[in-house]
């Protein structure tokens, strides 16, 4: 049998039960609703494969040397051979820039506005047999 007691639970019970269902919901909802930028790890990715990467900077003879840069490779053509993209690259090592394509500095001006997102690195790399700082950007442009 069925004590009064037990009648008067009821209604705290299901009150209780809604709550949490509801509370599970919001939670469940805005975990799946959330919006993921990549762009940092895509434009960091990037970055290094210029320093990292035979196909691209980065010394090789029968093996690879990240970090150690061929200079007979640092040019524009092998830029775009290495890193085939729509994104604006620029490279800089000592005075010498190598980009993929004209425009990059008439971007940069417009990293601020919510249409550019801009990444810009320095990494410090062997050239000659001396430590070298290269700079690097990157602007993607969000269509």
């Amino acid at each position: 049998m069925v004590s009064k007691e037990m009648m008067k639970s009821i209604p705290g019970v299901i009150i209780f039960s809604a709550i949490f269902i509801m509370f599970s919901m919001f939670m469940l909802f805005s975990v799946v609703a959330r919006d993921v930028n990549i762009d940092d790890l895509e434009a960091g990715l990037l970055m290094k494969r210029l320093y990292y990467s035979t196909d691209c900077f980065a010394y090789g003879d029968e093996r690879g040397y990240p970090g150690v840069i061929d200079k007979s490779k640092f040019n524009d053509e092998r830029l775009n051979e290495c890193l085939v993209t729509d994104y604006y690259i620029w490279v800089k090592i000592n005075d010498v820039v190598v980009r993929n394509k004209d425009g990059f500095e008439d971007r940069k001006n417009f990293c601020k506005f919510e249409q550019y997102n801009c990444f810009f690195s320095e990494q410090l790399v062997l050239v000659d047999d001396k430590l070298e700082m290269m700079e690097m950007g990157v602007i993607m442009e969000n269509v």
